[in-house]
């Protein structure tokens, strides 16, 4: 399954509102956030009871304040509806740990 792309506080709280989800905050013109997308994309295929996310954070500048977004790439790891973990950068090690770990 595809990382989707979420667009919009309403279009984003339903989506991680039940279940597990992990939300890459991001940014198009963000070379570690484009590094890192491929690692995302293969995951998002074999980790299929996890829902993948993306937010680009310059079309959503509300819902990163409110997320309390302020690097990029970050992580927010989510159980139905709260954050459970957040990993700010490229930290492949400690996001694959953190995905399997997220049950």
């Amino acid at each position: 399954m595809p990382v989707k792309h979420l667009k919009g506080i309403e279009e984003f709280d339903e989506a991680i509102k039940n279940g597990l989800a992990i939300v890459d905050f991001f940014a198009t013109w963000c070379g570690p956030c484009k590094m890192i997308r491929p690692f995302l994309e293969e995951k998002s295929n074999t980790m299929t009871h996890i829902n993948f996310y993306g937010v680009d954070v310059d079309e959503n500048p509300e819902l990163c304040e409110r997320e309390k977004v302020q690097a990029m790439p970050t992580f927010k790891l989510y159980k139905d509806g709260k954050v459970v973990e957040t990993i700010v950068g490229v930290l492949k090690p400690k996001l694959e740990e953190a995905l399997n770990n997220l049950k």
